[in-house]
């Protein structure tokens, strides 16, 4: 009965025109973290093992399985937050950050069918860090945190213990440092865009 009522309030706050109310935010944010795992997990079972990319260079190792599922509860939450934000009526930011995710997806595809020297785990999990130290405090944004920065450590460790590969973490920090302070800056601009058309529109009327 309580799973079905959970259910039907998330449903619920996607399909409504009220803007998301705060208190239903960890709720969305863990439906689509375990939306996005399971669907990671189905790809990683159809895919078969993942061979090991220092730089360009192939190893003859296999990335552990536990460690290609890392990013995906990660890749939900942002996704919950993109919605939140467009349900929000904040529809430029939400934008922004739909662009910010698309890119890094991207990047992690290239990464894996052309070899492109750069991590597409430390990438998402470093942006999502950095994403979410400038969103609002809170008790559920801050656990995410944490979990981000414990995830974003054992990446590392793997990386440059494991497998000695420095080239592509460090791609990965400055790519997503890049993107989110061009995400900024563009929300700014677009914000600004926003708000001097609203002011025109007022005027003529």
């Amino acid at each position: 009965m309580r799973r079905h009522r959970f259910l039907r309030t998330l449903v619920s706050s996607v399909h409504s025109q009220e803007p998301i109310k705060e208190d239903r935010l960890p709720q969305i944010h863990l439906l689509c973290a375990v939306s996005f795992t399971i669907a990671g997990v189905g790809w990683l079972l159809v895919k078969g093992p993942t061979q090991v990319i220092r730089g360009t260079v192939p190893l003859d190792i296999e990335a552990p399985f536990s460690y290609m599922v890392m990013a995906f509860p990660f890749l939900g939450i942002l996704v919950a937050d993109a919605l939140a934000l467009w349900k929000l009526a904040t529809k430029w930011a939400s934008l922004v950050l739909i662009l910010q995710v698309g890119c890094i997806c991207f990047l992690s595809i290239v990464r894996l069918t052309y070899r492109l020297p750069i991590s597409g785990h430390v990438l998402l999990i470093a942006f999502f860090i950095l994403y979410s130290l400038g969103t609002r405090r809170a008790l559920v944004r801050t656990i995410e945190t944490l979990v981000a920065v414990v995830a974003f450590c054992v990446l590392l460790a793997t990386k440059l213990i494991a497998w000695s590969d420095w080239q592509t973490p460090a791609v990965a920090l400055a790519v997503a440092v890049t993107l989110w302070m061009s995400g900024n800056i563009g929300g700014r601009a677009l914000d600004m865009v926003g708000r001097r058309t609203r002011d025109r529109s007022g005027s003529a009327g």
